[in-house]
């Protein structure tokens, strides 16, 4: 907490919501005013409150590193067949049925796709980091040099340890 207090609980991060999970008394509970909260230690994982969200720290500098998971929800629709029924994306489905005729097993079925976004903090403004240009953007400076940096070691943003290569030649200069 802010005032110095520290709680131990078992605790979940929610990709779907941002938050943080915890378990009291058997209810799982979410922390309902992340404003409240300095840093949540999950492991050797530490997550900071931003906008009533928490973003894990990738690297704790001048100007944090920071990144934030998301769980897609994706709803998968019944498909019948000579095979008989089963549950597939919507996406990639050519002849559906209803769930009114389908047995319980096979209702309410759900698939996740997963990702991760990065940010990078300036006081209190989020920059999101999606591709070199938006990285060179924050460093005036050296933009030059961190698009060839990022162009020459093939920087792939969707790849943590490619976006914590290029923060860090970005703030120091050296790979």
């Amino acid at each position: 907490m802010k005032t110095g207090e520290t709680s131990s609980l078992p605790l979940n991060y929610d990709m779907i919501n941002l938050a943080i999970n915890y378990l009291e008394n058997g209810q799982v509970m979410t922390i309902s005013n992340p404003d409240d909260v300095d840093t949540v230690t999950i492991n050797s994982a530490a997550f900071i409150p931003v906008n009533q969200k928490f973003y894990h720290v990738l690297l704790q500098v001048k100007m944090p590193l920071l990144a934030s998971y998301k769980a897609k929800v994706t709803h998968l629709v019944t498909t019948a067949g000579k095979e008989g029924s089963n549950k597939e994306d919507q996406d990639e489905v050519s002849n559906t049925v209803s769930d009114a005729y389908v047995n319980k097993r096979f209702q309410q079925n759900k698939a996740y796709s997963f990702g991760a976004e990065y940010w990078i903090r300036n006081g209190q403004v989020m920059n999101k980091i999606y591709n070199a240009k938006q990285l060179a953007r924050l460093f005036p400076k050296s933009s030059d040099q961190i698009l060839a940096f990022c162009r020459d070691k093939k920087i792939d943003f969707s790849k943590e340890e490619d976006v914590i290569s290029a923060f860090n030649f970005a703030t120091t200069g050296v790979n």
